[in-house]
């Protein structure tokens, strides 16, 4: 039977993420509707498998150690009931024997937590039949904020990382060397987020004496410790509704 074009653009695939860390979902979901992909998410083993029996998914992506049902558990299951779905399992506690074990069993990969996004979507698009990806934005479609200026292929890839994950609720590492422009990269992944006119808040941990980080970043009431003298909410009370640095 021929395919017509139509049937393979991501719009036409339906992605189930199954992982019990919401900011690692939100991650997934995020990243992969940018692609233009349907997407609907699972925060167990168990919820993801009475998923299957209602709608009809074209691929699976797990975490491997969830409470009750690991993603290795949901693996055999499906198997037994849609031997044909694609399933990609990923982990931030990658073991060689579980790797293994997912692999016998049928999964089409194996991935490590922080997960490479390039090599994750080129992943996804081949076990759904997807030969041509989509290009992910933005970093021709957004300029950065603030007047950053990006030109080098190198920053723009640092900014379109950026755009990626910024429209989740996940965490973000941002490393480098000091003066390489980690707070202008934070500053762009707040503007690009869902949270926009939400405050940005930023902490120099270091320059805070250790005795006084706890109080800082939570906050304290009046008369908790000598010298409080009235009450402070914390960094983190702060940037609710925004973004923290």
């Amino acid at each position: 039977m021929t395919q017509h074009p139509e049937e393979a653009l991501p719009k036409n695939r339906l992605i189930l993420i199954v992982d019990d860390d919401a900011g690692q979902r939100s991650l997934l979901e995020s990243f992969l509707s940018t692609q233009g992909f349907n997407t609907r998410a699972a925060s167990s083993g168990e919820e993801a498998l009475e998923r299957l029996n209602t709608e009809k998914v074209d691929m699976l992506i797990s975490d491997v150690r969830m409470p009750g049902m690991t993603g290795l558990e949901m693996l055999k299951e499906i198997r037994q009931t849609r031997p044909g779905l694609p399933v990609l399992l990923v982990t931030a506690y990658a073991e060689v024997r579980d790797a293994v074990n997912a692999m016998r069993d049928g999964a089409v990969n194996y991935l490590e937590k922080p997960i490479d996004l390039d090599e994750f979507h080129a992943l996804v698009c081949q076990s759904v039949g997807i030969g041509r990806p989509l290009e992910a934005p933005p970093a021709d479609g957004l300029e950065p904020p603030g007047g950053a200026i990006a030109q080098s292929p190198q920053m723009r890839a640092v900014f379109r990382e950026a755009a990626l994950v910024a429209p989740s609720d996940t965490r973000v590492l941002i490393t480098g060397e000091s003066g390489v422009g980690k707070e202008v990269v934070a500053d762009a992944i707040h503007a690009w987020s869902k949270r926009p006119n939400g405050p940005c808040i930023k902490v120099n941990c270091a320059a805070i004496p250790e005795n006084l980080l706890e109080s800082e970043l939570f906050g304290h009431e009046k008369g908790a410790f000598t010298g409080a003298a009235a009450t402070r909410i914390g960094r983190f009370e702060e940037a609710g509704g925004g973004t923290i640095l």
